[in-house]
């Protein structure tokens, strides 16, 4: 968009710096599909509602937790989430909706700041 190219401007004229997008090959976190899978687990607490994968994943991105989150599962369901500490808890919960996680290598785009001389 127009702002953040001002603002990425504004941010390397201010520190002196390169910033450009690439990509590359790191470890994610991959929603994928899956059966669907009763969940019988505890009581979760608290339960979140995302309308979709895709906004579970920009949500997850914001924890530290787990890395990048790539949405291959594409669903449009409304989750509802409790609390979780593990991949393995979050997986119980997701498939009720017939997705999971699984940490796996995928190229995905990048912001690289580089210092110049």
């Amino acid at each position: 968009s127009i702002q953040a190219g001002i603002i990425m401007d504004d941010f390397v004229n201010l520190y002196g710096v390169r910033a450009y997008e690439s990509t590359k090959k790191m470890p994610c976190l991959v929603l994928k599909k899956c059966p669907v899978v009763d969940y019988d687990g505890k009581d979760v607490g608290r339960k979140m509602t995302y309308v979709g994968t895709a906004v579970l994943a920009g949500f997850l991105d914001y924890t530290t937790i787990f890395p990048p989150v790539v949405d291959e599962a594409k669903v449009e369901t409304r989750l509802q989430i409790g609390t979780y500490t593990t991949l393995e808890d979050l997986n119980q919960q997701l498939a009720a909706y017939g997705v999971k996680g699984q940490v796996e290598q995928r190229e995905i785009k990048v912001l690289v700041i580089e210092e110049v001389d």
